[in-house]
């Protein structure tokens, strides 16, 4: 909502570049570089959150959650990607039409 009500800004220019990264990478290529940017950093610090392999809810919900949490992220992406221009392009056209007026100058809201 903030890129659509600052339209042309650097706010606007970095939500929309992200968003179209987002949106037009494949799950694949967003699931490998989380890996590599999560999974491996975290491994070589010594964090045992993200583990590797399929592990069963029934064994242990916790540690099954520390294992989903990298996947349920790169699927998440996508779907807010395709949200967050829906939600921008609505807000584009309602702020758009006639009933929409533009604030007035601070000096003419109390008649002077």
């Amino acid at each position: 909502m903030l890129s659509a009500t600052r339209a042309r800004s650097l706010l606007y220019r970095v939500t929309t570049t992200g968003v179209l990264i987002s949106y037009s990478m494949p799950t694949f290529v967003l699931g490998g570089l989380l890996l590599f940017l999560v999974f491996y950093q975290f491994s070589k610090v010594g964090s045992l959150w993200f583990q590797p392999g399929y592990y069963p809810f029934t064994a242990s919900p916790i540690t099954w959650l520390g294992r989903m949490i990298l996947p349920w992220i790169t699927l998440a992406t996508v779907q807010v990607a395709v949200y967050s221009r829906l939600t921008r392009g609505s807000l584009l056209d309602a702020l758009g039409e006639d009933y929409i007026r533009p604030r007035a100058p601070k000096d003419c809201r109390n008649g002077g």
